[in-house]
């Protein structure tokens, strides 16, 4: 889906959590995809592995998802971490997207929830805006499968 994310709408999103950073006042905030890959982030000090990071804390995630099925929920749309220094909190999005808020013992875990749902009612039409522009590109293109892709010269 990401190959039908324009300037405009990176932007929207880019800017959003921007604004989730400063106003929960975390280390960092990331919006990642299903897979892990980061569409945009923001930090106040350089994350370490900050890709194999999000990789990771996404499969955890959609790892949770699957105890939500078996224990009869539809879903669990957050999940929480809480370390000595350290404490992240994840929010689910439309169409499997993740915002993933990493923040300290001097940010208050309410805030960070707090703002991760503005954030959230936010960039959820805009992912809803790209899986439409998705739908229109892909309609646009046929592929006629009658007709071998290659042919020897």
């Amino acid at each position: 889906m990401l190959q039908s994310l324009n300037a405009a709408l990176f932007e929207k999103m880019n800017a959003t959590t921007k604004v989730a950073l400063v106003k929960s006042s975390a280390k960092a905030v990331f919006l990642t995809d299903r897979g892990g890959n980061l569409i945009t982030e923001h930090s106040v000090d350089p994350v370490p592995m900050e890709d194999n990071l999000v990789a990771l804390i996404a499969g955890a995630f959609f790892a949770s998802q699957q105890a939500a099925t078996i224990l009869g929920e539809k879903e669990f749309n957050t999940m929480t971490e809480r370390g000595k220094e350290t404490s992240l909190f994840v929010r689910g999005l439309h169409d499997d997207h993740l915002l993933i808020v990493i923040f300290g013992t001097d940010t208050n875990h309410g805030l960070v929830k707090l703002f991760s749902e503005e954030a959230a009612n936010s960039i959820n039409p805009l992912i809803d805006q790209m899986l439409s522009n998705s739908a229109a590109v892909s309609q646009q293109l046929e592929v006629d499968l009658t007709r071998p892709a290659f042919q020897r010269a």
